[in-house]
């Protein structure tokens, strides 16, 4: 059930830039009034770009009333696409809040949700105090999955991550392994080996990348990355990294290389844990309706409670019977919106086609849709290509490398699977 339309007109706006204090801290005499009151709240856990999102659209659509943030990390949202490729080439790249013009929005900094009570609409923090909210926005994103043969390796998911491994590839090349050939490994092997640095990736999978780029820009991205001298051993399974001045890398066939860094890349893990026993849906990650309402586990929506983000995900079942999913990142701001509109009231049927952009070295590769189904002729214009995807006739989705301008046209001709 969405938040009662009333509270828009009613509330009243606190112009306060978006600041960050710890939630020990005495808030402004304002919040104290608003928060003590009968104006309406929303409670948003989780500091990554699709909160911040979604506290814009709120107020894009009139929503007045306070806004709380709770994140356990020590900074407001900051962009993570950068962590993979800019932090770490750049020495003297700086992360910094990503920029913001919603007003009267508190962050409650270095703190952890660590329950819901959907009977009494209370945010239970790590401190052990309780938060009344009218309307709750999930969007506490995901961390990263850590390699079980090596505890010990290195990840990359939040700002500290990219900092460390920043410090080390700039220390000197050596030999990185990086264990996990998406997206991510890609990136980081990218710009390792232009740092110099040897490099070997790893991947259990024997074609990875296709699931993200298509086939045939998956076989591209590998053959640049053998130009530049990475080593690829897919379809092989790390059982085991031993410690030591080298760690020594083991796989499953009883070869082994050796390391000074590795890096682990496989996968990520849904922050759900401090929802569990509060009735909702949380069987691997937040399950919602396409409203962005979370669902309880007998399949209701939750009054007042919305997800966004890469904690939820998204199934699409294709002509051929095949079922994907994928998480919601790179549907950020189409995510906030729906979202803030369910809350208020105000209903949004609008679908927006995925789509996101990755670098390899010099080049740039954007990606509309779903790449899966019948791959068509390669189009070939210099000084990149484009591959299109299509289901049973249906344009889902394309690919372009090194061809920015066509993603405009791209977003309107591919159909949005949802």
């Amino acid at each position: 059930m969405p938040l009662s339309p009333a509270l828009i007109p009613a509330a009243k706006d606190i112009e306060v830039d978006m600041v960050s204090h710890d939630l020990h801290e005495q808030l402004p005499r304002e919040w104290q009034e608003a928060l003590a009151g009968t104006t309406k709240r929303i409670i948003i856990v989780g500091g990554g770009i699709a909160g911040l999102r979604t506290a814009e659209a709120l107020r894009e659509r009139g929503f007045s009333g306070p806004l709380l943030g709770i994140t356990a990390e020590p900074l407001p949202p900051y962009d993570r696409s950068q962590l993979s490729t800019v932090a770490l080439s750049d020495p003297d790249w700086h992360g910094v809040s990503t920029p913001s013009s919603v007003k009267g929005f508190w962050w409650f900094l270095g703190h952890k949700a660590v329950g819901l009570d959907l009977a009494t609409r209370q945010v239970q923090v790590d401190d052990g105090r309780r938060i009344d909210y009218d309307g709750l926005v999930i969007a506490t994103g995901r961390r990263a999955r850590t390699l079980k043969s090596a505890p010990q390796a290195l990840q990359l998911r939040t700002m500290a991550d990219a900092e460390r491994l920043r410090s080390v590839l700039h220390s000197g090349p050596r030999h990185l392994v990086v264990v996990g050939g998406g997206l991510t490994g890609m990136e980081v092997a990218s710009v390792a080996a232009t740092l110099g640095w040897e490099v070997t990736v790893a991947d259990r999978r024997p074609h990875p990348l296709t699931e993200s780029l298509g086939s045939t820009v998956a076989e591209w991205v590998w053959r640049r990355h053998r130009d530049h001298g990475v080593r690829l051993r897919f379809g092989e399974r790390v059982v085991a990294v031993h410690p030591g001045d080298r760690q020594r890398v083991e796989f499953a066939d009883g070869t082994t290389i050796d390391a000074d860094v590795v890096l682990a890349c496989v996968g990520t893990v849904p922050n759900t844990e401090w929802l569990a026993g509060s009735g909702l849906d949380v069987s691997g990650v937040v399950r919602t309706d396409d409203q962005q309402q979370v669902l309880t586990s007998t399949g209701q929506p939750a009054e007042g409670v919305v997800a966004v983000g890469d904690v939820i995900s998204h199934q699409v079942a294709l002509s051929d019977g095949q079922r994907f999913e994928w998480s919601h990142w790179d549907l950020t701001v189409s995510d906030a919106q729906r979202a803030a509109a369910t809350l208020l009231g105000q209903g949004l049927s609008a679908v927006a086609a995925r789509s996101f952009a990755t670098r390899l070295y010099t080049h740039e590769v954007h990606v509309v849709g779903l790449p899966y189904g019948t791959e068509s002729v390669v189009e070939s214009d210099h000084p990149g290509f484009l591959v299109r995807y299509h289901d049973n006739g249906t344009l889902i989705g394309a690919v372009a490398v090194d061809q920015p301008d066509r993603v405009s046209d791209l977003l309107q001709e591919v159909t949005p699977q949802r």
